[in-house]
């Protein structure tokens, strides 16, 4: 009764792209052995994947920091 809803259009390409990340980010840790992190914030709330499952990864800020330094050079 009221209406079409205007904001049902961006929610369903904020799921479907939502979707499509972790699931890229599932076959990149899968099919090539990489370690992925991934957090995707919003209003609605907050996703997080982590394709290690022992809590190994990510790397407290610090080596995080010092890695990414190491490669920018």
């Amino acid at each position: 009764m009221g209406g079409a809803d205007p904001g049902k259009s961006n929610r369903d390409k904020f799921l479907k792209r939502k979707r499509t990340l972790l699931h890229k980010s599932y076959e990149l840790a899968e099919k090539c052995q990489a370690k992925v992190y991934l957090i995707i914030e919003h209003p609605r709330g907050t996703t997080v994947y982590n394709s290690v499952e022992d809590g190994s990864w990510p790397p407290p800020d610090g080596v995080l920091h010092r890695t990414i330094s190491i490669h920018r050079t």
